[in-house]
């Protein structure tokens, strides 16, 4: 890769032409409605690269919103102990960086038993990362999450209403929940559920749904869902 000095970018555009040659080298990132999350870590991790290539791509890199709003958190037993202390500050700086602009979450914990060795390192980390993505909650337009929804219910929790929500995919067992899992009422048009609900551990605006996708549910939970989801288009 060519240096500062080498770098005909640099010499030939201005920062606003080489900002979007920067966005349209980004990987494409899937989007949830593509029923799948993010696997490779250099898609995610794609705007770091850029800003490691010389002082003024990176100048660039985290001057350009749009390149950080996609923000993808997996947190392991084995992340859990090696970036505890270095994953929230890359959250938060992460963030900063995006702006105003509607943000794409994509957020998993390690799904352990409270027996289970690492447990309790990953459910701290995890609560850190959420209060962080909480601060940032009137942007959220797409949410997958992947977790113990017993570990984390009212976790996320926002710091504004999530009126902006609009795609939700949820992977976890809800069953058994003592409280649902966001405290305020959520207002999706597409909503994925990759596991059981019943409704009182999910509190979701049906009406504003559109597409729907269900997963291990049975036949009198699809017709409720049905009946409350007056305006649904795919299910």
């Amino acid at each position: 890769m060519p240096n500062e000095i080498q770098d005909p970018l640099n010499h030939k555009f201005p920062p606003e032409i080489v900002s979007h040659i920067f966005a349209l080298c980004l990987p494409r990132v899937p989007q949830l409605r593509d029923h799948r999350m993010i696997q490779d870590s250099e898609k995610w991790a794609a705007p770091l690269f850029l800003g490691a290539i010389c002082r003024k791509w990176r100048h660039i890199a985290w001057s350009t919103p749009r390149l950080w709003t996609t923000v993808v958190v997996r947190i392991s037993s084995r992340t859990a102990k090696q970036l505890r202390g270095s994953l929230p500050q890359l959250v938060n700086k992460w963030l900063g960086r995006t702006g105003v602009l509607p943000l794409t979450i994509q957020f998993s914990a390690a799904r352990l038993r409270k027996q289970e060795e690492g447990y309790d390192e990953v459910k701290s980390l995890a609560c850190l990362i959420i209060g962080i993505l909480n601060r940032h909650s009137e942007r959220w337009q797409d949410l997958a999450l992947d977790i113990n929804l017993d570990t984390y219910a009212q976790k996320f929790h926002g710091s504004a209403e999530l009126s902006n929500l609009r795609c939700l995919s949820i992977n976890g067992a809800f069953g058994g929940l003592d409280l649902p899992l966001f405290l305020t009422e959520i207002c999706p048009t597409y909503l994925k559920l990759s596991s059981y609900f019943s409704f009182t551990e999910f509190n979701v605006s049906w009406e504003n749904i559109t597409h729907i996708i269900l997963q291990y549910t049975n036949i009198p939970t699809c017709i409720d869902v049905a009946e409350k989801a007056h305006r649904l288009q795919g299910f």
